[in-house]
């Protein structure tokens, strides 16, 4: 009798993590936003503004101050610096060592989750989508394109205006990239 009483306590209280487990999740994806307190403007002393230096832009000689030109966002800036595997190489290191993953698509996913992270808003997410268009599009490991569109996806679910150009990648994906999707879909 008090084996089937701690059987249903311990089911009810499964019960009960689990319902208050949903009410605390979020209803609707959200944006990841940094809330930055206001502070006020300290006052400083400030010389009068000097010339600004003009930069030669390629349009038939025009120059544009240097304080005008747009600098290149963090995420674009990483994205830059980023490598993604081409299939070249990715077939020297299984030629190399064919019985374990090739340390350099390991290194490319661990990059695309760090420029995941550097992802702060709307612009950003557009900007990681046409990183991981290109690499859906370029000579690439069809291992590492599933990993791309899978970051994809994570962005049209953090960024649901996003959504329809995931929807645009999905479709032409690879006949061998939707087989590795759907293996990790049924492995879950």
């Amino acid at each position: 009798m008090t084996n089937n009483k701690n059987i249903f306590l311990g089911i009810s209280l499964l019960v009960v993590l689990f319902a208050v487990w949903w009410l605390m999740r979020p209803s609707q994806p959200v944006e990841k936003t940094i809330a930055l307190p206001v502070l006020p403007e300290p006052v400083v002393a400030v010389e009068p503004p000097t010339p600004s230096p003009s930069v030669p832009t390629p349009v038939a000689g025009a120059a544009v101050p240097a304080n005008k030109i747009e600098k290149p966002t963090t995420i674009e800036m990483a994205i830059k610096a980023t490598r993604l595997l081409d299939v070249k190489t990715y077939r020297d290191a299984v030629a190399e060592n064919p019985h374990n993953t090739p340390t350099e698509l390991i290194k490319s996913a661990l990059d695309l989750n760090k420029l995941y992270k550097q992802v702060q808003n709307a612009d950003d997410a557009r900007a990681y989508l046409d990183y991981l268009r290109g690499c859906l599009e370029t000579d690439t490991p069809d291992s590492l394109q599933a990993i791309c569109y899978n970051y994809s996806q994570k962005i049209a679910h953090d960024y649901p205006s996003t959504t329809i150009q995931v929807q645009e990648m999905g479709r032409n994906l690879s006949v061998d990239v939707r087989k590795i999707l759907d293996r990790e879909k049924a492995s879950f």
